[in-house]
């Protein structure tokens, strides 16, 4: 077979599929695509920068600031996707808080870190790990309407 003639095939199938689904399912596994290139990176960088060790309490601040940065960031990304009325705009609308909400919480944590706030940074260290569950239990939501 001609690899025009597999094009055609292949641009059939995706067009008789497109009849059957619709066109807003397509829309969506484009979105959860674009979410993946989007977040993926950012959060491999956050990672990182967790898992990096701090020479002193100044260095410790310093990377909670940067990490508090990229969350924000890609709260900031992700808002446009969150746009309509489907469940999968929700899902996104729901993570991007919980970003905003944890870019907050580590500036917090940051600030405290620098002024030396140790009681305050244990309040914010729990925060910060009630915003890591609602976040495991977004991407599962996320995960969940992206598989569906």
């Amino acid at each position: 077979m001609s690899r025009r003639s597999h094009a055609f095939l292949v641009l059939g199938a995706l067009l008789a599929l497109s009849g059957l689904s619709g066109c807003s399912r397509f829309r969506e596994i484009s979105t959860c695509r674009s979410l993946a290139r989007e977040t993926n990176p950012t959060l491999d960088q956050i990672d990182a920068l967790a898992s990096k060790p701090a020479g002193d309490q100044q260095a410790r601040a310093d990377q909670q600031a940067r990490m508090a940065g990229l969350y924000a960031e890609l709260a900031k990304r992700l808002k446009p996707h969150a746009a309509g009325p489907s469940t999968l705009a929700a899902a996104i609308k729901d993570y991007a808080g919980i970003l905003e909400a944890t870019s907050k919480a580590l500036k917090n944590q940051a600030d405290a870190t620098r002024s030396g706030t140790f009681g305050r940074t244990t309040e914010l260290r729990r925060e910060l790990e009630r915003l890591v569950k609602r976040e495991r239990s977004a991407v599962t939501r996320l995960e969940t309407e992206c598989h569906s």
